[in-house]
């Protein structure tokens, strides 16, 4: 953090000056009064220095100090200003412009309204009970806390929501949320440049995450100085954990709205085309594309569209201006050559319950993983569902969608337009038959009834009767979709695509747990039940008599339950569990949360129990979900031996399964004595989940279907593909040999990339790797050195230039082998320990080009591609070229061409099992990792403008192991038994040539 002589008194910055800084270590704005800091300090300044008001009315209580803090603005800037308020709060601070008592008052207009909505009441306020019929002309409102639940607050809110309505506004969402509002026609300049920041949510989300983190730094700064109890390390953490989560947010925005671009774009160039070939009345055609496009984007303007000899004025988001300013005839709507049979597919996903986390699970994250595979998805909900998106769509899955005249509808006409349509569940919601409270114990806990139930099942049962195809979540699920259709449809088509994460989930997660790691100040052994749902009575019931003797026997234990955040309800029915009634000092309550915040509530957990009823039906079809979601977070599970849980879970390595009492109390014992089996039993369960449950793997999954969709031949070749793929797992856990730790340095931020350097008594050249890496272009790096066990001074080298360097990184650790470990187990180790979605493999006598990182992260970024390597330029010892020949699977069964100078997806790492740790065949691990990706049909891709400088020296491990004469016949031995459709070929003038 920057010292107090590095900032200015109070400069007046713009709106564009704090947007434009990418500097997080810059803050604005130093306060007068450094031990009371308002909560929106940076806000406050820049908008009273910027507006420069005439009068300012402060109705606050005494917490935040706003009379002294707004007085004290006024002095800094020199206005005159005048200001009222409570006289009663007047301090010695703001003395320089006193405060004029609040009945001195003569109006309201043309002022800057500073209200604290939680503390005092518009209604009951002398000053504010006129404003509720009319509000003042030309002022400014800042309602500060509006989201506090406080009963004020809720009375406060219904006025204030009528008047956001109304009015301008701009809100922020740190410390209690601030709402500024405009009550006049044409709001001043500085206010105007605000408002307009709500049309681009990018630069809105950046002002608002600038000046949280200003807030941030000036409240810690205020809380050390005071000696409140509350520690300085745990508020900057919370701090960078809420920057964290901005930023995930808006990354995610980002995309979401680059999606909905693209999509207006083909549709509008399609529509735009159409009306230059067809006979329909053009008011009739731009009625459509006009109610299209309100339907999509809110800021409208006027633009003219040319189409033939016909010119016509309608309204066009500004954003996609340019697809629509040429004539019909230039826009370029071709599409790629596809075989006819094949052709990239439009997936609609109709949402029955949009309002429900599934709707992230089985709609938004499918559609991404089809967009991942090259196709264009989109979610709509089923109640929004019109012809022209039955139209556009090849497919359409209805998720969790009841019948209906609507439903009918849909169906129907999607058989005109030739449009597939698809059933999808993650629940046994499709069969009457199963509504009963003996079967579904949530129908009682939720306050339902069995009629209800059973007519809700019907509905969907109809849904699933009337479609082409059904898509389950698990096989369990598959065989009673199949039970249901088989009446109807002979031979029914059921396939399966599970519930799966995708990677904003893995960063928020991994970020989630390195936060944990370092805000843990207790001894607390935590074990989390994470349901967030009243459905599971009698499932939570089956672990009781487990949880009560552990309590017992191990009293630092604490079980983590869920409450409402509003009024502190459990989500759990607690009157049906007395027995834990004397065990209340061990129940900590936490408040749920959004799923998007949810792995930040599991990272606090130590082990995550997830009890089922076994033998339930409905139960054993229930997805892997509470396991993936835990091993994301660093969490080790104990889970009930559901059908699912059991093909997924190996016990005792990725988790542990529990049937009975017995189990469940010596599995979580077991846990709880061992941290170390705990940590390894959550890295193997993390590293298990990354392919199985990832998006990347989904994506190839439903291109396969969608392939097999595609006609007779489609379906025979899509259906090969899926009888040799099996399971379609990962091919073994990675081995991760034993390392120490003996640097660390965390910046709490999140980076893409980590570059992995390997050393093995390379002293010589580590320094220059390491500087090559510093000097890259990507300004979030994270770097892992691992030395496996060099005799040099390679160590104290490394130590030296981590100390003086390690700012420029977000993560930077050193680790060491135990033990010498290879190549292939000093990689692992390095990858094992990465917290980022890549890794650039790094040799230490070689050197990246300070772009190639940058280029080689924005071809794999939100793609299925595994790894990506460079054009190499060999240096030293003779020069050449390496890494120019294109990608494709089928060169590796003659001979490796690909260097490990790649950068290299961590879900590919981990599909692949990792690198293979095997000494005496040690030097090709590379190859083999290439070979086993191939297998897995994972893509890797040829990157023409990245480069890379390869060293060539007499002292290499390629020239001193593995192309020695007593070992390369190991390597190639070893390669073939792992991969028998290889057949390595040598050049005639090779010596390896003749021995073969």
């Amino acid at each position: 953090m920057p010292q107090d002589s590095d900032h200015q008194d109070c400069p007046k910055y713009s709106l564009q000056q704090i947007l434009d800084n990418h500097n997080e270590q810059l803050l604005f704005y130093r306060p007068h009064d450094q031990q009371h800091i308002h909560p929106h300090h940076t806000c406050l300044t820049w908008l009273i220095g910027n507006i420069l008001p005439k009068k300012i009315i402060i109705l606050d209580n005494e917490q935040y100090n706003t009379q002294s803090v707004i007085s004290n603005l006024l002095n800094q800037f020199e206005l005159s200003s005048q200001c009222y308020g409570n006289i009663k709060q007047q301090t010695s601070n703001s003395a320089h412009n006193s405060i004029i008592p609040l009945d001195h008052l003569s109006s309201l207009n043309d002022s800057l309204i500073y209200f604290n909505s939680a503390y005092i009441s518009i209604n009951d306020h002398p000053t504010l009970s006129s404003i509720i019929k009319h509000l003042p002309t030309n002022s400014i409102l800042i309602f500060s806390n509006v989201y506090e639940k406080n009963s004020i607050s809720k009375e406060n809110q219904k006025l204030i929501d009528q008047w956001q309505t109304a009015y301008l506004n701009f809100e922020f969402n740190h410390h209690g949320g601030l709402l500024i509002i405009y009550t006049g026609t044409t709001p001043p300049p500085t206010l105007h440049g605000l408002f307009n920041l709500k049309n681009i949510p990018k630069l809105a989300q950046r002002f608002k995450t600038r000046c949280a983190i200003m807030d941030e730094y000036w409240q810690l700064k205020a809380l050390s100085q005071n000696n409140i109890h509350l520690t300085y390390k745990k508020d900057l953490l919370e701090a960078k954990s809420e920057t964290n989560l901005l930023e995930q947010q808006l990354y995610f925005l980002q995309k979401q709205k680059q999606t909905e671009l693209q999509q207006l774009q083909n549709t509008i160039a399609h529509l735009t085309q159409q009306l230059g070939r067809s006979n329909e009345p053009p008011k009739s055609f731009y009625t459509r594309l006009k109610l299209f496009i309100k339907r999509k984007l809110q800021s409208y303007t006027v633009k003219k569209i040319v189409s033939s000899n016909r010119f016509y004025t309608i309204f066009i988001p500004k954003k996609i201006r340019q697809y629509v300013e040429q004539p019909a005839s230039n826009i370029d709507i071709s599409s790629p050559t596809y075989d006819n049979n094949y052709r990239p597919r439009r997936i609609t996903f109709v949402a029955g319950e949009p309002h429900t986390p599934g709707v992230i699970y089985r709609c938004y994250r499918n559609a991404q993983a089809c967009r991942i595979a090259g196709h264009e998805a989109k979610v709509i909900n089923a109640a929004d569902v019109g012809p022209q998106d039955i139209k556009w769509a090849d497919i359409m899955i209805l998720w969790r969608v009841e019948f209906s005249g609507h439903i009918l509808g849909i169906v129907e006409l999607a058989k005109q337009y030739n449009t597939l349509t698809a059933f999808d569940a993650d629940d046994i919601v499709f069969k009457p038959q199963l509504a009963y409270i003996e079967i579904i114990d949530g129908i009682r806990s939720i306050g339902t009834t069995e009629a209800e139930t059973s007519r809700t099942f019907g509905n969907m049962k109809q849904t699933l009767m009337r479609t082409d195809f059904a898509v389950a979540t698990t096989a369990e699920m598959r065989e009673h979709m199949a039970q249901e259709l088989i009446p109807k449809h002979a031979g029914p088509l059921v396939f399966t695509l599970p519930n799966i994460f995708d990677d904003e989930c893995v960063q928020t997660a991994r970020f989630a747990a390195r936060m944990n790691k370092l805000q843990k100040n207790d001894t607390y052994i935590r074990i989390g039940y994470a349901s967030g749902t009243r459905t599971h009575q009698r499932d939570f019931a089956l672990v009781i008599p487990a949880l009560i003797s552990v309590f017992k026997k191990r009293p630092q234990v604490r079980l983590v339950l869920f409450r409402e955040p509003e009024n502190h309800r459990p989500i759990l029915h607690m009157n049906e569990y007395p027995e834990l009634q004397d065990y209340e000092n061990h129940i900590e309550w936490r408040d749920t949360v959004p799923l998007q915040q949810l792995p930040q509530e599991l990272a606090r957990f130590d082990i995550s129990i997830a009890p089922l009823e076994a033998d339930n039906v409905f139960c054993n079809a229930k997805s892997e979900l509470k396991y993936f979601e835990a091993a994301l977070a660093n969490v080790c599970s104990v889970v009930s031996p559901t059908g699912p849980l059991k093909r997924c879970i190996e016990h005792g390595v990725t988790g542990f399964l529990a049937n009975t009492t017995q189990e469940w109390e010596k599995h979580l014992i077991t846990l709880i004595d061992n941290p170390e089996l705990r940590h390894q039993v959550a890295q193997n369960a993390y590293h298990d989940v990354l392919w199985n449950f990832g998006i990347q793997r989904q994506s190839k999954l439903c291109d396969t279907i969608f392939h097999s969709l595609t006609g007779e031949k489609g379906a025979a070749q899509a259906v090969e593909t899926m009888i040799n793929r099996g399971k379609y797992r990962n091919l073994s856990l990675p081995t991760i040999p034993e390392s120490e730790i003996l640097f660390d340095h965390d910046a709490l931020r999140t980076a893409m990339v980590t570059v992995i350097i390997t050393s093995y008594n390379y002293s010589q050249y580590i320094i220059e790797a390491m500087e090559s890496v510093k000097a890259q272009t990507l300004q979030y790096l994270d770097m892992i050195i691992v030395d496996d066990g060099s005799s040099d001074d390679s160590i104290d080298l490394i130590l030296a230039w981590a100390n003086n360097h390690k700012n420029r990184f977000n993560r930077l650790q050193l680790h060491r082998s135990v033990k010498n470990a290879g190549l292939g187990g000093a990689r692992n180790i390095g990858i094992a320990a990465s917290e980022t979605l890549y890794s650039m493999q790094l040799d230490a006598d070689n050197r990246l080009l300070p772009d190639t990182c940058e280029k080689l992260l924005a071809v794999m970024q939100d793609t299925a591609i595994g790894y990506a390597y460079p054009q190499l330029r060999h240096f030293g010892a003779g020069e050449s070229i390496g890494g120019h020949v294109p990608f494709h699977p089928l060169r590796l069964t003659v001979g490796n061409y690909i260097d490990a100078m790649v950068m290299l997806a961590k879900w590919a790492w981990a599909a692949a099992g990792g690198f293979y740790v095997q000494r005496d065949a040690m030097g090709w691990e590379d190859y083999d990792m290439w070979c086993r990706l191939a297998e897995l049909g994972i893509q890797g891709t040829q990157v023409l403008d990245a480069f890379a400088e390869y060293r060539a020296h007499f002292s290499s491990m390629t020239t001193t192991v593995t192309e020695q004469t007593n070992h390369k016949p190991k390597v190639v031995s070893h390669l073939s038994e792992r991969h028998p459709w290889i057949d390595i070929v040598y050049p005639e003038d090779s010596p390896w040539y003749k021995k073969k």
